[in-house]
C-alpha cells in the first residue's frame, strides 16, 4: 500500500487544515466533504463502493482492497479488511445512557484511554473523532438517536498507509439519501478546501426549480484588471473543471432536476465575468467585449 500514501497525501493536508464554512455557528469546525475524497479516488483510479450501514440511513466508501467480513460480533453492523488482515474497519452499534450531546462524550474520551481530534463535519453529520494509543485505532462516533451511536474504528493508524486511507474513508461518510441543501453544503465544504474562503453557495428557486449557485471570486479581480489578464483561456477551462465536477456528481447522485450555475465575479459579486448555467456558457466577459 505505499502508492496509496503517495496519492492521498494532499488530501490528508487538506483534511487536517480545512475549515467549516457551512454553517455560521461553526466556524471552527474541522469538515470534511465526499466531493474532496471522490475528485482523489477519480484522478488517481481507486476502485470501491458505497455500503449501507445495515438499515441505518447512512453510507460509507470502501475500496476494493478491504473486503467484506462474515464472522462479525454481536453489536457491529458490518466489517473490512485485506486478505491479510493487517488492518480492520469496524462499524459498530453503541448506547449511552440519557441523551448525551457529543460534546458530553467527548469528555469521556480520556477515561477510555483515548485523546480527541475534535468534533468534525462529515456531510452534514456531526462525528466525534478519537485516538486511542492501547488500541492503535481512530473511532468517528456519530449519534442516530437517543443515546444511540454509529461507530466507525479504523486500526492499526500506526500504519501511515492506513492511516491515510482511513483519512479518505472518513470523508465519505453520508447519509444514504441525501437532499439539494446538503450536497450544496458539500460543495461548500469542498470549494473551503479547494478555491478557500473566496466563494459562496447558495441555493435559488428558479422557473425550471431548484438550482445551486456558485459564486467564485479573486481578490484583485476587477473590471479593469480582468481585461489585461493574460491567461484568461486557462481561468475559463479552470472553472469549467469545477463546474463539470459538481454537475457530474449531481448526475450521479440522481439529482436529475436541480439546475447548477456557476458565476465567476469580483470581490464585490457586483460583476460577473463568467457564468455557466446547466452545461452551458452563458456569459464570457471577453466574447461580450469582442
Amino acid at each position: 500500500m505505499k502508492k496509496l500514501t503517495a496519492i492521498l497525501l494532499a488530501l490528508m493536508l487538506l483534511l487536517s487544515l480545512s475549515v467549516m464554512a457551512a454553517a455560521d455557528d461553526d466556524a471552527s469546525m474541522k469538515s470534511l466533504s465526499w466531493l474532496t475524497a471522490r475528485r482523489v479516488i477519480e484522478r488517481n483510479g481507486l476502485e470501491g463502493e458505497f455500503y449501507q450501514i445495515g438499515s441505518l440511513n447512512c453510507d460509507i466508501w470502501v475500496p476494493d482492497m478491504l473486503q467484506p467480513q462474515e464472522d462479525i460480533p454481536e453489536y457491529t453492523y458490518c466489517a473490512f479488511a485485506p486478505e491479510n488482515n493487517a488492518a480492520s474497519v469496524m462499524v459498530n452499534c453503541v448506547s449511552f445512557e440519557g441523551e448525551p450531546e457529543l460534546e458530553d462524550i467527548e469528555k469521556l474520551v480520556p477515561e477510555w484511554g483515548g485523546v480527541s481530534d475534535g468534533i468534525f463535519w462529515i456531510n452534514n453529520l456531526y462525528a466525534l473523532v478519537y485516538e486511542t494509543e492501547e488500541n492503535d485505532s481512530l473511532t468517528a462516533l456519530i449519534l442516530t438517536a437517543a443515546g444511540d451511536a454509529i461507530e466507525f474504528v479504523f486500526t492499526p493508524i500506526s500504519n501511515s498507509d492506513f492511516y491515510s486511507l482511513t483519512s479518505l474513508m472518513l470523508s465519505t461518510i453520508q447519509r444514504h439519501q441525501l437532499d439539494s441543501s446538503e450536497m450544496a453544503l458539500m460543495m461548500d465544504a469542498d470549494l473551503n478546501n479547494m478555491w478557500g474562503p473566496n466563494r459562496s453557495v447558495r441555493m435559488a428557486e428558479t422557473d425550471k426549480g431548484e438550482m445551486i449557485r456558485v459564486f467564485l471570486w479573486d481578490e484583485g479581480v476587477t473590471s479593469e484588471t480582468i481585461q489585461t489578464t493574460k491567461n484568461w483561456d486557462a481561468v475559463r477551462e479552470d472553472k469549467i473543471a469545477i463546474y463539470n465536477g459538481y454537475a457530474k456528481a449531481l448526475e450521479e447522485f440522481g439529482f436529475e432536476n436541480l439546475s447548477l450555475e456557476l458565476l465567476y465575479i469580483s470581490p464585490e459579486e457586483d460583476l460577473s465575468f463568467l457564468t455557466i448555467s446547466d452545461g452551458e456558457i452563458i456569459y464570457d466577459v471577453f466574447d461580450e467585449a469582442a
